[in-house]
């Protein structure tokens, strides 16, 4: 995914997450992760190290930051 196509509050869906991602993260953050997979979150901006911060919020209404690979992530529908 082109970075200079996202714009902060943009709607995008993660595909996947890499290996290892999950594993030191309590079981709960896990569930979550996995359960927004392909579903629409949003997009805030590029780090320092050009990983895309996404935000959502779980079944709970928990809200969770992730930063992926923006080669991860697509415009979600």
């Amino acid at each position: 995914m082109p970075n200079d196509k996202l714009k902060p509050g943009d709607k995008v869906a993660f595909t996947a997450v890499p290996p290892g991602f999950l594993d030191d993260l309590p079981e709960e953050d896990q569930v979550a992760i996995n359960a927004a997979i392909g579903k629409p979150v949003l997009y805030n901006e590029l780090d320092e190290h050009g990983r895309a911060e996404l935000e959502f919020r779980d079944s709970k209404g928990i809200k969770h930051l992730i930063w992926l690979d923006p080669a991860l992530i697509c415009i979600a529908d």
